[in-house]
């Protein structure tokens, strides 16, 4: 399990030796992420991780639909193993947004959410 306290925007992980030497010598498959992060920085953690199974992330509702988006249309190399994702603090009515998205884009046949206690966990 990897848990990161804070991402900053720019390559600036990318470019730390510890974090290079770690993710190239570990098979992460959990990452949870305790701030809120902009696209890009989602981006950076799942081009780093072709093995993550589950993330769990705390994002804004300005951000929800876009980076729900992103991490439910993958279907490359880096996203091979994704099959749950949890999203911390989150408002209830965003369960809708989730509903939406997923019956009008057809992501999954086969897929499961719960919403409680502010989290909504998402498995496929």
């Amino acid at each position: 399990m990897l848990k990161l306290e804070s991402l900053t925007n720019d390559l600036a992980i990318q470019e730390n030796k510890n974090f290079r030497l770690i993710t190239q010598k570990n098979i992460i498959t959990y990452i949870a992420i305790k701030e809120k992060y902009v696209l890009e920085g989602i981006q950076l953690i799942i081009a780093l991780r072709p093995w993550l199974e589950h993330l769990t992330i705390r994002i804004s509702r300005d951000f929800f639909v876009k980076i729900l988006r992103f991490l439910l249309s993958k279907t490359d190399e880096n996203m091979r193993h994704l099959f749950s994702l949890c999203f911390l603090d989150l408002a209830e009515e965003l369960v809708q947004s989730l509903e939406f998205l997923l019956e009008s884009e057809g992501l999954f046949d086969d897929y499961s959410f719960r919403f409680f206690d502010n989290k909504l966990f998402l498995w496929w």
